[in-house]
């Protein structure tokens, strides 16, 4: 009969160990659910920073993009630039000897016309 008390008494024991701690468990479970309405009013917040930063991924690519053709159009433009000042400058020394040439005609045409009337 003690010993049937004994485990009975031991039984009952580990039952209200085990119902504190489940206790315990439920309460923790309860302040859990209690946290989900924040927590869901944080996804929502994340997930519209989360769009405004695609957004603004998508604009700076975008934006890359353009500045890379623009990159490649000032290169081909530099290159212009000094294709053409190489010619200018070749024009420029033909417009020289072409000059220096004319003065020379012309100073010889004078003398001839000189010679021609003296």
């Amino acid at each position: 009969n003690s010993k049937r008390l004994k485990d009975e008494v031991d039984e009952l024991n580990y039952r209200l160990t085990n119902t504190a701690r489940l206790e315990q468990q439920v309460e923790m479970y309860k302040k859990k659910v209690e946290e989900i309405p924040d927590l869901r009013a944080q996804v929502k917040t994340l997930e519209g920073q989360i769009d405004e930063y695609v957004m603004e991924k998508v604009s700076l690519e975008d934006e890359n993009k353009k500045q890379n053709i623009y990159k490649t159009q000032l290169e081909k433009y530099k290159v212009d630039i000094r294709r053409l000042q190489d010619e200018l400058l070749s024009e420029t020394k033909r417009a020289d000897k072409c000059s220096i040439e004319s003065e020379r005609y012309k100073s010889k045409c004078e003398t001839i016309e000189n010679d021609n009337f003296n």
